[in-house]
């Protein structure tokens, strides 16, 4: 986890590389997001919870059927949704 959990100044944050077969769907390389907090612990947390919830999209974009297939801006709402602020303690 510690891959993940980046420290810049005094704020921890959250940086993902997107693989690359799933780049241009989401529209992004990476994932990087601010875990609003300056408390090692607060940011393992934090970041726990964006790795499960970036793991769980990656793998809904890998088996995704033809039958319920989802748009771009579908996507893109997701991870705005899913990644955008992660659960305060």
């Amino acid at each position: 986890m510690s891959n993940f959990l980046r420290r810049e100044a005094d704020s921890f944050f959250f940086r993902r590389r997107v693989p690359a077969l799933l780049q241009a769907r989401l529209g992004q390389t990476e994932i990087y997001r601010s875990l609003k907090t300056t408390v090692r612990r607060t940011a393992r947390a934090r970041a726990a919870h964006l790795f499960i919830a970036s793991e769980n999209l990656f793998r809904m974009l890998e088996e995704e059927e033809d039958e319920f297939s989802l748009t771009d801006d579908d996507i893109r709402v997701a991870v705005r949704r899913w990644l955008g602020n992660p659960p305060r303690e």
